[in-house]
């Protein structure tokens, strides 16, 4: 595990030097890789087709307010910028796209740096009211370790994460997970935390002895002037749960 490259950008992650962009996983004839730049549009597109249309809660504020692609565009950009997102490529199929996680670096010494870019993307007010409201009173640096409690500088904020329909329930999400967490304990991230709104995803990460659920708020209690607009993401998703925990060492 090595340290991050702090720089002298007050405290930013910088991705370190020593870990170069290589395979973080693999799935049968997937492999799961850093993102090269010549790829990152046909991530964009991926995910513009499959994450931005089917993750439950987008499915359903899109429809009262869609989402411009210059929004989407800005905010998938933005965590393309911290190096470290990762894309699961078919390589019995001529390198084929079947899925990808985004991931992104908080920094407790400038926690607000991300947030500020989700604050400025105008079409996606209902999402980031929701997201706020997901986020309110949980402190993404500090983690329950038993009865102490550990302060970390950086911390993993997973973004989102999409499987081609065709690979789906075949234990691919599962592998990016892994991947993403083998890759944060090589750069020297010291913790995860972010916002599960897809039951499937959030058994994933609690599979995971260091991870536990900081907070949950069923779909039936989120309003929006006065409508429970999320109850019909139930059934399968009764809930957002925010999920975090610290990574260790044996992720590498």
């Amino acid at each position: 595990m090595q340290e991050p490259n702090k720089g002298v950008d007050n405290g930013i992650f910088r991705r370190p030097e020593g870990v170069p962009k290589g395979v973080w996983g693999t799935h049968g004839t997937i492999s799961i890789e850093d993102i090269p730049d010549d790829n990152k549009e046909e991530v964009i597109q991926f995910l513009m087709k499959y994450y931005m249309t089917e993750e439950p809660v987008s499915s359903v504020i899109t429809k009262i307010t869609p989402f411009s692609e210059k929004d989407v565009r800005t905010y998938l950009n933005d965590g393309m910028n911290d190096g470290i997102c990762l894309y699961a490529i078919d390589k019995g199929r001529d390198n084929r796209l079947v899925g990808v996680t985004m991931i992104r670096v908080l920094s407790r010494a400038s926690p607000n740096l991300h947030r500020n870019v989700d604050m400025s993307l105008s079409s996606a007010k209902g999402m980031l009211v929701f997201m706020k409201a997901c986020i309110h009173d949980v402190d993404f640096f500090t983690f329950k370790t038993g009865s102490t409690e550990k302060t970390v500088d950086y911390v993993l904020e997973p973004m989102g994460l999409s499987v081609h329909p065709e690979f789906r329930k075949k234990g691919l999400a599962g592998a990016l997970i892994k991947a993403r967490l083998k890759l944060a304990a090589a750069v020297g991230i010291e913790g995860t935390m972010g916002i599960y709104t897809n039951s499937y995803s959030q058994r994933a990460i609690l599979n995971y002895p260091s991870m536990k659920i900081y907070k949950e708020i069923p779909y039936s209690d989120y309003l929006v002037d006065g409508k429970a607009i999320l109850a019909k993401l139930n059934p399968p998703h009764p809930s957002v749960k925010v999920i975090g925990g610290l990574i260790t060492k044996e992720m590498a």
